[in-house]
């Protein structure tokens, strides 16, 4: 009887150690999901604050450009840059591509992943494939940032300007004439971009408008 009970005694420890186990077991299990939690949220807190940056630095940019044709107007104005003739005409197609499906307005930005004005229109064309400037004008400017890689922005006169966005290569420099069907750059990927496009914009002095609404064609 007493080596019975001391058995059974022998079991119940066993019991209670197997239990204490589990718990502890579980416990751990608790804190590796909290801890993964925590990871989680401070990764996308992290991932959620290099967006912010991105997109001020990108709002940045967008103002710079913007910044820029008004004092290269200012300069034109007091007679220091070549001085155009207002324009009337109807711009010319960019590049030798179809325009693709994302136009001129709201949409998700494809890198970005939130909802952001589209300020230009798309065309799907091949890496390489020549960019022309849409009609005559005068370089403003032929260089690179993050958001537009090398681009290219051309006065057309009575404050009407274009800019070429993403290219491979750029074919002109500052303060060069240009006419239209002039090869002024290549089409690349260049910036913030998902694959080889041209982004055309079209502002009419310090306003984005839709380009659509001042071509010859309608794009296919």
């Amino acid at each position: 009887q007493v080596a019975a009970k001391k058995q059974r005694q022998d079991q119940l420890v066993a019991e209670i150690a197997r239990l204490a186990q589990d718990q502890q077991d579980q416990q751990d299990e608790l804190e590796a999901v909290r801890a993964a939690k925590q990871d989680a949220l401070e990764g996308l807190q992290s991932q959620q604050e290099r967006l912010r940056r991105l997109i001020e630095d990108l709002d940045a940019e967008e103002s710079s450009i913007e910044a820029q044709i008004a004092a290269y107007s200012r300069r034109v104005a007091s007679g220091g840059g070549v001085r155009l003739p207002p324009f009337t005409g109807r711009f010319s197609r960019p590049v030798s591509a179809p325009m693709g499906n994302r136009r001129f307005g709201m949409r998700m930005h494809p890198i970005l992943r939130v909802m952001r004005m589209h300020n230009g229109i798309d065309f799907g064309a091949r890496y390489g494939l020549p960019i022309y400037a849409a009609a005559n004008g005068v370089v403003i400017s032929a260089s690179y940032n993050r958001g537009f890689g090398n681009h290219v922005i051309l006065d057309h006169g009575g404050g009407v300007t274009t800019l070429y966005a993403h290219a491979s290569r750029l074919n002109v420099r500052a303060g060069q004439r240009v006419r239209r069907g002039q090869v002024i750059a290549a089409v690349g990927s260049t910036g913030l971009s998902t694959g080889p496009h041209l982004h055309w914009e079209l502002y009419v002095g310090s306003r984005q408008v839709n380009p659509m609404t001042w071509t010859e064609v309608v794009f296919p």
